[in-house]
């Protein structure tokens, strides 16, 4: 699940909340509603398969490996 606001600036943050798989919330800051909308929508789906992208695995130091997030598959996909 994520939620999505405007922010003052006139960018889009998005958290994305996945228990069990990101050991925290993922905050993201995107330049456009629709740029969020596609990178949000396309990260879920790779969550909701239980793949968990290596660049989210490298943003925190508390994982040592994949494992150590409920052990999903790992790929490394840019998903920009």
């Amino acid at each position: 699940m994520s939620t999505k606001r405007m922010r003052p600036s006139g960018t889009w943050g998005d958290i994305i909340r996945r228990a069990g798989i990101l050991p925290k919330p993922l905050s993201l800051t995107l330049d456009t509603e629709e740029e969020g909308d596609t990178y949000v929508k396309r990260l879920e789906q790779m969550l909701d398969a239980g793949i968990l992208p290596e660049d989210l695995v490298a943003r925190w130091s508390d994982l040592v490996c994949v494992d150590d997030a409920r052990s999903p598959k790992s790929v490394n996909m840019d998903l920009t």
